[in-house]
């Protein structure tokens, strides 16, 4: 199922964003797929992969719906500073834009940290995310010039639905 444009969301090396699991809308096909195909190969336990899409769906709705009314006052197009960009297709899930800070997977140079800082200023960015897995002194940079704060955030949390809406409310907080 493709019904996403990919524009735009390119990883650090030049290759697609491969983090679609950021966006509910992927993420209820890829569970809808996985559903479908249990059940070919396992006909027996249908019943019980259909009744876990089930409750899946529900919470994948419940955080949408949830992520949606912390966005709400969070003007679209609004940017999310982010170290490493991999948040892309949560961003244009929900109407917002992902500025990322390290270029081609590489710390960005000081004349670009001096141009970060500056955006973040023109922005009104208050907050820039960060991966445990990735160094944070670039991005620790340019929240110290510019007012900003670092938080760090994953997207490979094993805890989908809280971190989605833990990402939410950390974007929400900074534009209030």
């Amino acid at each position: 199922h493709d019904s996403h444009n990919h524009e735009g969301h390119h990883h650090a090396s030049g290759s697609l964003d491969p983090h679609i699991w950021l966006s509910p809308s992927y993420v209820k096909q890829i569970s809808l797929d996985i559903k479908n195909t249990l059940c070919k190969v396992d006909k027996l336990h249908c019943a019980s992969y259909t009744e876990n899409y089930q409750h899946f769906l529900q919470e994948i709705q419940n955080t949408d719906t949830k992520v949606k009314e912390l966005l709400s006052d969070v003007k679209k197009g609004s940017a999310m500073m982010v170290y490493h960009p991999s948040w892309g297709y949560f961003a244009r899930e929900y109407g917002l834009k992902q500025v990322a800070v390290e270029l081609n997977g590489k710390s960005p140079k000081l004349s670009h940290l001096k141009a970060f800082i500056q955006r973040v200023k023109s922005k009104n960015i208050k907050i820039v995310f960060v991966q445990k897995e990735f160094s944070q002194k670039s991005a620790q940079l340019i929240a110290n010039s510019s007012g900003a704060k670092v938080v760090a955030i994953s997207p490979l949390s094993q805890y989908w639905s809280k971190n989605m809406i833990d990402t939410a409310t950390f974007i929400q907080k900074s534009y209030e």
